[in-house]
């Protein structure tokens, strides 16, 4: 009886002494290679406390490529199979719908970029059935540079990943299918898969969607006061750039490898802009280059105006710049914005000095576009610089039979320290042109 008990007791040590499988973990583990600051330690910490992946010992392997297995065995944890091993992961794979029939698989491969969101993307749409997407999802593919060497069988995948925020592009867009994983970003991948919140911290910047204006442009009235033709659909806080204009392209939304925020300012400026000009009778016309490298807006006095041949017969252009730009080598940072400001005066008006060369609702005009893009506060400061730049010119030209000439390069205090190429010196062009940075 004694030898008995103490057997009992001896496979008890035995047991509470054998270490727990990596896989099986219940907290999140410190690991040696992932410091406090690391840019992967909220994943990291996420998956590991649900014993997910847990890494090897006090190492996670931040930089180690992931294999083919070990990611498939992580899908298949989330999905109740226990204490699986990378070695035996095909089968329930193949159950779960994450490797297809015919499809091979090898465990021991270091993952590239292809696969993983292949299985990504299956891994998400099973959590969660009856996921939709939009029906202009294939305008998401002006966000990936690369979009047009992606293999056929990869394109719909990458157009899912990137609207659901699962994976992004690099810092040049790219979506670079022949990349290896490592385990740092495995663990961002399945982070996303569970956690909405996650996922929009990837997502495309979009601006809050307004149903009443994206209804207005929708109507046949809205074509009265703005360039529709050059739209395909204003959606869900998007505008989908297509129609004629873009015949060559298809529809498109704008880039977002450079200017994040790009679909979101040109969604607001579009909707304060084309609003007000329905309100006053002038018009907006719009649109995106054949390249995606900027969106224009010129702002009209009215609709006729807006066919003139005249190049100069706009009031107001402001241009978005969605890829890197620089008017001058000398600058520091890319311009994001040219604001170019033609005359302000309408037609019709015979004395321009006694409305000091610029009427009210012209002038409105330009004040809701550069509080559109820099907020209220720097708005009105750089608008204020930039209807001080106007004046001095009209005051020169007309009272004192002079060029202005007023081109510089700097960082401006007074303007929260927007770097500003201004090119004032041209005597032809009668307009005030400058090019700044982002808001900081």
């Amino acid at each position: 009886m004694l030898k008995k008990m103490m057997s009992i007791l001896l496979i008890l040590v035995m047991l509470l002494s054998m270490p727990v499988p990596t896989f099986a973990a219940s907290g999140a583990k410190t690991f040696t290679d992932v410091a406090s600051d690391y840019w992967g330690k909220a994943s990291i910490d996420y998956i590991s406390s649900r014993g997910y992946m847990v890494g090897y010992g006090d190492r996670f392997g931040i930089l180690d490529p992931v294999t083919e297995g070990q990611y498939l065995a992580v899908l298949c944890r989330i999905f109740g199979y226990e204490n699986l091993s990378p070695l035996d992961c095909e089968q329930p794979a193949r159950d779960l719908g994450l490797v297809l029939n015919n499809e091979t698989i090898d465990i021991h491969s270091n993952l590239k970029r292809d696969r993983i969101a292949k299985y990504t993307i299956r891994a998400f749409e099973k959590l969660n059935p009856g996921v939709s997407y939009p029906t202009y999802l294939e305008a998401y593919k002006s966000m990936i540079t690369d979009y047009d060497s992606l293999k056929e069988d990869l394109k719909l995948t990458a157009l899912k990943c990137v609207e659901k925020g699962l994976l992004a592009g690099g810092p040049d867009g790219k979506f670079n299918p022949d990349d290896e994983t490592t385990r740092a970003q495995a663990a961002a991948f399945i982070h996303r898969i569970l956690e909405q919140s996650e996922r929009n911290k990837v997502k495309p910047v979009f601006a809050t969607p307004d149903p009443e204006f994206e209804a207005f442009m929708a109507s046949p009235e809205a074509k009265k006061y703005c360039s529709v033709e050059n739209i395909s659909k204003v959606v869900d806080g998007k505008i989908v750039f297509g129609g004629g204009y873009q015949m060559y392209t298809g529809d498109v939304l704008l880039p977002v490898w450079h200017n994040k925020e790009a679909n979101k300012e040109a969604y607001e400026l579009l909707k304060n802009l084309v609003l007000y000009a329905k309100d006053n009778g002038h018009f907006v016309r719009v649109f995106c280059s054949s390249s995606r490298e900027t969106v224009w807006f010129k702002y009209f006095e009215n609709e006729r105006y807006s066919h003139s041949i005249d190049t100069y017969s706009y009031n107001l252009t402001v241009i978005i710049n969605v890829k890197p730009y620089k008017y001058q080598d000398e600058q520091k940072d890319y311009s994001y914005y040219t604001w170019v400001i033609g005359t302000l005066i309408k037609d019709g008006i015979d004395d321009w000095a006694a409305i000091n060369y610029r009427c009210e609702d012209m002038t409105k005009a330009v004040e809701i576009a550069f509080k559109t893009i820099y907020g209220e506060t720097l708005g009105q400061k750089v608008f204020d610089f930039a209807i001080g730049e106007y004046d001095k010119e009209r005051d020169y030209w007309f009272n004192r039979q002079q060029y202005y000439h007023n081109p510089f390069l700097a960082y401006r205090p007074d303007l929260d320290n927007l770097e500003i190429s201004c090119n004032n010196s041209s005597p032809t062009n009668m307009q005030v042109y400058f090019t700044t940075n982002k808001k900081k």
